[in-house]
Formats: structure tokens, C-alpha cells, sequence
């Protein structure tokens, strides 16, 4: 079944866990769902590479610390599944891609994704990795113009930075094969802010305080949904912020 997925000319010259191998997806002329592919995990990693500092080395390293090759498979729909996702020069194809890896390796690709920490001295910054769960309209269904379209999940890998959230939402008024769901900004949560500022300024005892207060040891929240609640919050007080689709606790890093 996964072979046939491989688009042609693809499958050689790029194995190894020293490299990172992506696969085009080639979904069967009959198939109209993603649902139809239970074997996979779809996901998106394009905030991470738009606004995270994220290259190819993480998935490089990912390989290593199972000690197995992976195949990162994508497909480029014809529609787009969500909005905003552009870069510099203003190409918007991400907003067109999803990824998807096999179901079997998710859990630990999921637990290692969330330990990815990036930072860039120069200019102060510290980019981490947290976990929104999204419903879409189906973009396989989409582009096969299926009159009737079902709504699936996928994973959106978000930016969680002393400079602000990078997460997506979907507008409340957007309603079937227009919710697509759309980058967002919010206001930095306090918890990043103070490890952030304490790893520039090599406090390690600081720096250990915030770790210690995002972990639970004291009342810091580490639910980007409830940091997202928060941030609207504090820059509104009648924000209404049911309509942020709901974002996970993934962040189970040890101290």
C-alpha cells in the first residue's frame, strides 16, 4: 500500500538517516478522503519553517535517535488548506502542502518534535515547538470535487517564541470548504519570556526557576491554548476565545 503512494522516479538515491528523504504522495484516482489512509499521520511543519527557525536537521536527527530511515511524504493540493502561510518573497505553498509520516512512527515523532528548541543569540531569540490539532475540510475530497466533503484532523507544528505565539485559527465565520485555517500572532506567554531571558543572560538559577515553574512545580501553564486564551486576553478583556481551535499540552520536556 505505501509504495503506491510513491510517486515514480522518487523512491531511490535518497535513503540513509544522515539524509532527509521526501516522498511526493500519489493518492489512488479513486480515493476522495484522507481518511481513506488511516496508515498516516498528515501534518504541517510550515510555521516552524516560516517563523522557527526550522531547517532539515531535526528530522535528520529524528532518524538518529530511532536509528531508522524515514520517509517524509507530502502532497501539493490543488486548493489551499490553509491561509497565511507565506514566506518573504510572498510564495504561498505551503499553504497548499500537507506531510504525513507513517501512523507507527508518530508517537515518537510527536514527542521529539516537541523538544525542539531553536535560538539565535544575536538577536535574542528562542523558538519552541507545541502542537495544535486542527479540523479541516477535507483537501483531497476538495480537489475531487465531492459534493459532499467531510471535515478531517491534522497536526499543525506551531511556534512557541519570547517574540510570540505563531499558531493558526480559523475565522468564526468561515464555514465548510472556506475554513481554512489561517496564521495568527498572539503576544508571547510570561513562561517563555523568562526562560528566554534568563538562557541570554546565563542565569542558570533563573533559568532553572522557569523551567522548574513551567513544569508545574508552580502555577505556570505550559497549554498553549490557555497561553493563546491568555495573551487575547490581556490585550482585550471581552475577547471571546472559543473560536481558537483547541491546542493540546504536548510540552512534556524533563527538567
Amino acid at each position: 500500500m505505501i509504495n503506491e503512494l510513491f510517486k515514480e522516479g522518487e523512491k531511490a538515491g535518497r535513503l540513509g538517516i544522515e539524509s532527509v528523504d521526501k516522498v511526493e504522495m500519489k493518492f489512488p484516482p479513486a480515493a476522495t478522503s484522507l481518511s481513506q489512509f488511516k496508515k498516516y499521520r498528515f501534518f504541517t511543519p510550515a510555521i516552524l519553517y516560516l517563523r522557527g527557525m526550522f531547517d532539515e536537521r531535526p528530522l535528520v536527527d529524528f532518524q538518529q535517535s530511532i536509528n531508522r530511515h524515514v520517509r517524509f511524504l507530502y502532497h501539493n493540493f490543488m486548493r489551499p488548506v490553509f491561509s497565511g502561510l507565506h514566506d518573504l518573497d510572498g510564495n504561498t505553498g505551503w499553504n497548499h502542502t500537507l506531510w504525513a509520516i507513517e501512523e507507527e512512527l508518530w508517537e515518537k515523532f510527536e514527542s521529539f518534535m516537541v523538544s525542539v528548541t531553536s535560538t539565535a543569540s544575536v538577536s535574542r531569540r528562542l523558538y519552541r515547538t507545541v502542537i495544535q490539532n486542527v479540523v479541516i475540510p477535507d483537501p483531497l475530497g476538495a480537489d475531487r470535487l465531492v459534493q459532499q466533503i467531510e471535515f478531517t484532523n491534522v497536526v499543525v507544528f506551531c511556534v512557541d517564541s519570547n517574540i510570540g505565539i505563531y499558531a493558526t485559527r480559523t475565522s468564526p465565520n468561515a464555514v465548510g470548504r472556506l475554513a481554512r485555517p489561517g496564521l495568527n500572532w498572539w503576544p508571547a506567554s510570561e513562561a517563555t519570556r523568562q526562560i528566554a531571558a534568563a538562557m541570554f543572560q546565563e542565569d542558570a538559577a533563573a533559568m532553572m526557576a522557569a523551567v522548574d515553574a513551567e513544569a508545574g512545580n508552580q502555577p505556570v501553564s505550559r497549554s498553549t491554548a490557555s497561553l493563546v486564551t491568555q495573551s487575547v486576553q490581556s490585550l482585550d478583556s471581552k475577547a471571546q476565545p472559543a473560536y481558537f481551535l483547541a491546542v493540546e499540552d504536548y510540552k512534556k520536556r524533563k527538567s
